[in-house]
């Protein structure tokens, strides 16, 4: 019952449930008082006389036939309107359920049973809900409220994400000033029947320095930068920027300060422009000196369209290094306080890698810049070093002392990919 009222009150607050109610009221009324006034009018046996003229006989007949079809009109009106009204809202909640749902809901739901399920919605509860008109207790009615039941069920089982605006905790607009990243006892599972990925990570990165995080796979290195986006909720303990608790504010407060180059960047189907500044925030001079930072500015002057040069889905008409150093103008053109390379170095050449490390260097000088990478040269020049172990925090200091100690696991990584390099300057 409660699936119906909802469905009910879905358009226009309901208020079209009365109209359509009088409507088709009317119209069986008027269907009725047709068949009882050619049953009155005509005589019931033989040799009885009509009780009316024949001509009033019909222009009584024709009227009550024309107000009935004006009544299933209007009915036919009202509930296709309000079955696209509310076919619009439900779709559309299904679409917000789904892009704010966590990312641990992507991960275990296939993207396929997502699309299907769309599929479903537009095809049947809109096509049916619609254009049949559905009669109660005909088939095509008992298909719709089942797939209605079906639908509302599977929204209110998709989890949500923290809210995008918490306009009470709103933090400073200079914020962060420092940069200086807390983790406190941090401990994160990707869900509650899974076990812990991060078993009570403790350690201080100071503002304006380069963190690099190292450690062997599956020690929890994108599990950590995971928990800063939020992308991830911690089970317990705490990650504070600035002293501010990113729990505690919105995802968007906490997306816009933070940036970060991905370990497979991605691209969006659109232009340069776009991609570099979806929010049209900057202006074309400030997009031209991030491209020429990251180097793509030639290329990209020699195309035709210039910033409108067009971008095909997932990038595909870009190479991977071309992507890369998209994301490092994306970045430069955001200049946030904290920067976080996820693996960057993992899918690109040596010489991309350089380059980029080069215009990190000398643009971020004086931001936190927290790097993942492959590489272990990438990190050897960072202020510091966390060293991840089965999820624990296993070393963090800098580079120097931790080459001088045999026994630690830094020195132990740095002699693994000393092996596999060919060029590696020994240690």
């Amino acid at each position: 019952m409660k699936v119906y009222l909802s469905y009910m009150a879905a358009a226009y607050k309901g208020l079209l449930i009365p109209l359509i109610i009088i409507a088709q009221t009317l119209f069986q009324f008027l269907q009725i008082a047709s068949n009882w006034w050619m049953a009155w009018a005509n005589p019931q046996t033989e040799g009885d006389e009509p009780k009316v003229a024949p001509t009033t006989l019909l222009l009584v007949y024709m009227a009550l036939a024309f107000g009935s079809s004006c009544f299933i009109f209007v009915r036919a009106v009202l509930v296709a309107t309000f079955g696209l009204a509310a076919a619009h809202k439900l779709f559309f909640n299904m679409l917000r359920s789904i892009f704010h749902a966590p990312m641990s809901f992507f991960d275990s739901t296939p993207a396929g049973r997502i699309l299907n399920r769309v599929y479903t919605v537009l095809d049947c509860v809109i096509g049916k809900g619609v254009s049949d008109g559905l009669e109660p207790g005909s088939i095509q009615y008992e298909i719709f409220f089942t797939l209605l039941i079906a639908v509302t069920f599977l929204l209110s089982q998709i989890p949500s994400e923290a809210p995008p605006v918490i306009e009470e905790s709103c933090p400073p607009s200079s914020w962060p000033e420092n940069g200086t990243i807390q983790l406190i006892d941090l401990k994160v599972r990707y869900k509650e029947n899974l076990p812990m990925v991060l078993h009570g990570v403790s350690c201080t990165f100071p503002g304006g320095k380069k963190i690099g995080i190292v450690g062997r796979t599956g020690s929890g290195k994108s599990t950590l930068i995971q928990a800063l986006f939020r992308l991830v909720e911690p089970e317990t303990g705490r990650i504070l920027i600035d002293n501010i608790d990113i729990s505690g504010i919105s995802l968007h407060d906490l997306g816009i300060h933070l940036s970060i180059i991905p370990q497979d960047p991605t691209l969006f189907e659109g232009t340069i422009r776009g991609n570099l500044d979806p929010l049209e925030e900057h202006s074309d001079k400030e997009i031209w000196e991030a491209l020429d930072k990251s180097q793509l500015g030639q290329i990209i002057r020699d195309q035709e369209q210039k910033l409108d040069t067009p971008v095909l889905e997932n990038g595909d008409n870009w190479s991977v290094r071309q992507r890369q150093l998209v994301s490092l103008g994306r970045a430069l053109l955001k200049q946030s306080k904290i920067l976080v390379l996820d693996e960057a170095t993992a899918s690109v050449d040596s010489a991309t890698d350089k380059l980029n490390q080069k215009v990190i260097q000398e643009e971020f000088r004086d931001c936190t810049v927290c790097t993942i990478a492959h590489r272990i040269p990438t990190v050897i020049d960072s202020d510091l070093v966390l060293v991840l172990s089965d999820g624990l925090v296993a070393e963090f200091d800098t580079p120097l002392r931790l080459l001088e100690d045999k026994s630690l696991m830094f020195l132990k990584l740095v002699t693994e990919y000393s092996s596999r390099s060919s060029g590696m300057p020994d240690f």
